[in-house]
């Protein structure tokens, strides 16, 4: 979602498949969002700028808006959050992986399985815990080991779908079937409740090996 121009209220919105469903029975209803500031370049505030003060940030407010698409990995890399007041540093979500290859399911094998387990740099997320979002769930599953309440759950595979997202405070990501002979791939984003803070993991999953009798 976008601001078509500066200076009216009105917005370009893509909506998911659910999204559309939704509307489609006047049952959409936006009950959350989120704001970011992917297209902004501080760099060009200009305190220097002849014309005085009220034109340091011109430069900009000029600058064009990001239209909307509907790929989540191109946009809002940058939220904007809201912090209790006096923090003095900006919290970080960190999984302690930079990516997460898995193996395949096969006839002989099920499948290998990775456990994420979000922390944040300078405090918060303990409350509310985290929201894990995977894009594709075709080749990989997630589940919630365990919620913010702390009991292991585990939801059924039958509920996932594409841009399937859950929340918890640890998270576990199982193998599924993939096509002989590729490469499947797919993404993990993992966001702070209480922060706003995100982590994106890029998943891999190869071809596992059958047994031979």
């Amino acid at each position: 979602m976008s601001y078509l121009n500066n200076d009216q209220i009105s917005v370009d919105a893509i909506l998911t498949k659910r999204g559309r469903e939704l509307f489609s029975q006047g049952k959409f209803s936006i009950t959350k969002f989120a704001l970011s500031d992917d297209e902004i370049d501080y760099g060009l505030y200009d305190r220097t700028h002849p014309s005085g003060s009220d034109y340091y940030s011109v430069a900009i407010e000029n600058l064009p808006m990001l239209e909307a698409i509907p790929d989540g990995s191109k946009m809002m890399k940058h939220k904007l959050v809201t912090l209790p007041k006096g923090t003095t540093t900006i919290p970080m979500v960190t999984v302690g992986l930079t990516s997460i290859h898995l193996t395949s399911k096969t006839a002989t094998y099920p499948g290998s399985s990775q456990q994420v387990t979000p922390s944040t740099v300078n405090g918060l997320n303990a409350t509310l815990g985290y929201t894990a979002t995977i894009y594709s769930t075709a080749y990989v599953t997630l589940s919630v080991l365990a919620n913010v309440q702390g009991n292991a759950t585990t939801l059924p595979t039958s509920t996932y779908q594409p841009g399937y997202s859950v929340v918890g405070l640890s998270f576990l990501l199982q193998a599924k079937t993939i096509r002989p002979g590729i490469t499947a791939t797919t993404t993990l984003i993992i966001t702070g409740n209480e922060t706003g803070g995100t982590v994106t993991i890029p998943i891999y999953i190869v071809e596992g090996v059958t047994n031979q009798s």
